[in-house]
């Protein structure tokens, strides 16, 4: 997995976060920081998963131990059904994730996942758009976001 070391500043909402996105390249999957796996495709928001093991991923070195949330959450649009998941990351690994199973249709549609830290040693968060299936049609990808908390908020575009 690719990490991306980011500071985090306490105090602002309720949970001791300052809410903004975390993501690098937000707005194109394309982008290096967005690792393909297996044969997917990405150019700006269209997104390819055609094999049984296709996903985009981008990780996030963050303080993250017991406790500590993180959300991903994008707009989606296209056929077919694919997941959405939060995982931990330990020593560059992804482990205990949240996963939130995804019916696409051609509205786009705002969906996220949460997860929470249940043990400790970790050193951030991976956010991965995955399929367990063939998918032939595109995905479309806006806004995608993943921030630190419980809920998602307004998007935050990053360069």
């Amino acid at each position: 997995m690719i990490g991306i070391g980011i500071g985090i500043s306490l105090g602002a909402s309720s949970e001791g976060y300052v809410r903004r996105n975390l993501l690098t390249a937000s707005g194109d999957l394309g982008n290096a920081a967005w690792q393909k796996i297996g044969t997917a495709t990405a150019t700006g928001t269209s997104l390819e998963l055609p094999a049984s093991i296709d996903a985009v991923a981008q990780s996030i070195t963050v303080p993250a131990g017991i406790g500590v949330s993180a959300t991903f959450g994008a707009i989606l649009s296209g056929a077919g059904t694919i997941f959405i998941r939060v995982n931990r990351l330990v020593g560059g690994a992804a482990f205990e994730a949240t996963t939130e199973s995804v019916t696409l249709s051609g509205t786009p549609t705002f969906h996220s996942v949460t997860h929470t830290m249940t043990n400790s040693g970790q050193i951030g968060f991976t956010a991965q758009i995955l399929t367990t299936v063939a998918n032939a049609s595109t995905i479309t990808v806006s806004n995608a976001q993943l921030e630190l908390g419980t809920t998602a908020t307004p998007y935050q575009p990053q360069p």
